[in-house]
């Protein structure tokens, strides 16, 4: 066989190899949704995510998720009461700090999709460059997940919410995280979970919801938003991203696109700020100061 034929047959064993091998390094994202429960502008709408991630460990393992949330969606994490990093890892994260509830599945005990169960998500107190941050511990397996939420200051100034250090041993097949809109709402008591104990967290292992709650708990925080919907009408639906890192291939991320509703509502909005202004004394012919009061509802 001369040279020429020898690289050309090489080239044509390297064409075939590597492609092949590259696609099978990434993790496949085999669904990934985003729903709102209202699309109000302005409103406080509780938000879903869901994922599920096919063949979880056959060979790829997700180690980090990353979800970006649209332009215009923020919140305010200091309606909730937080847990401090000493209480949640006693399970004694209070029913004033759940901020919703997340479901999660893996390949485990020969199963690739055992359901683990669901659990609570509590408002926590964010670290250095955080701005909020939220955790919850895996049912079943009492593995805790963090998710940092950071501001996209080199963007569009949108929210970061990430995943990170995904146990490969129980290799994630699936979750759903729900973020409610008003935490404070009567209509989530049997969604709230009691206070837990050591070697007993908060949860329904097993489950795919609440089911386990036979007594509803009721909060004590005010009936203020965690999550604001944006205040701009623009007929678009509102692009909503998931990106996921592998262990086996880190270099090789797989990237999924989903949408929450567009804006409507936008001539129901209300704004009615209030200005008052009066005197700090009312003996006359005294110095006075002048009290400015700007009162502007939220809810």
């Amino acid at each position: 066989m001369t040279v020429k034929r020898l690289l050309a047959l090489m080239t044509v064993i390297i064409g075939t190899i590597v492609p092949a091998t590259a696609s099978q390094a990434a993790v496949t994202i085999e669904s990934f949704a985003t729903t709102s429960s209202d699309s109000q502008a302005g409103g406080h709408p509780d938000l879903t995510t869901s994922f599920t991630l096919a063949d979880p460990g056959s060979p790829e393992a997700a180690r980090n998720v990353i979800f970006n949330a649209p332009q215009g969606v923020f919140g305010n994490p200091n309606v909730l009461t937080r847990c401090t990093a000493a209480d949640f890892a006693l399970h004694k994260c209070p029913v004033n700090s759940q901020a919703g509830i997340a479901t999660a599945a893996a390949a485990y005990e020969g199963n690739p999709a055992y359901m683990l169960g669901t659990a609570p998500i509590f408002g926590m107190t964010p670290q250095e460059g955080e701005t909020a941050r939220f955790s919850f511990i895996t049912p079943t397996l009492g593995i805790p997940i963090a998710i940092p939420v950071e501001v996209r200051t080199a963007d569009d100034f949108g929210l970061r919410f990430s995943v990170s250090e995904i146990s490969q041993l129980t290799p994630l097949a699936s979750a759903e995280l729900t973020f409610w809109g008003m935490p404070g709402l009567t209509e989530h008591n049997f969604q709230r979970f009691e206070i837990g104990s050591q070697g007993n967290p908060a949860g329904c292992a097993g489950l795919a919801d609440t089911s386990c709650i036979k007594t509803g708990s009721a909060v004590s925080i005010p009936l203020k938003p965690l999550i604001n919907y944006p205040t701009v009408c623009k007929g678009e639906p509102l692009i909503t991203k998931l990106t996921v890192e592998s262990y086996q291939d880190p270099e090789n991320l797989s990237h999924a696109v989903s949408q929450y509703p567009p804006v409507t509502g936008c001539l129901r909005e209300t704004f009615n700020p209030v200005l008052s202004a009066h005197l700090t004394t009312g003996e006359s012919d005294s110095p006075s100061g002048l009290d400015l009061g700007f009162r502007v509802p939220q809810t």
